[in-house]
């Protein structure tokens, strides 16, 4: 992790700015994740958050398929949810 931040938004409830390395397919590039991290009753901590990534960023050519005729887009959405516990 290059950096972060933490801000509290209400209650147990934190927002969290991670910037860091993301390597995908051997190419690494800076990314800054906005995290939602809420401390619940038993302690335990849960975090998500949602980024979009192209993947021409990461030089993957967008699959096609038929010959070309069927091509999917460049945007890619990663979707993470994380529980810490002792």
């Amino acid at each position: 992790m290059k950096s972060s931040k933490v801000s509290h938004f209400k209650g147990e409830t934190f927002l969290v700015s991670a910037a860091g390395n993301l390597t995908i397919a051997g190419v690494t590039k800076l990314v800054t994740l906005k995290v939602n991290c809420t401390v619940n009753a038993d302690k335990s901590i849960t975090c998500s958050g949602t980024q979009k990534l192209k993947l021409t960023d990461f030089d993957i050519t967008p699959p096609s398929f038929m010959l070309g005729a069927m091509k999917t887009g460049n945007d890619v959405v990663l979707d993470f949810s994380l529980i810490y516990t002792k």
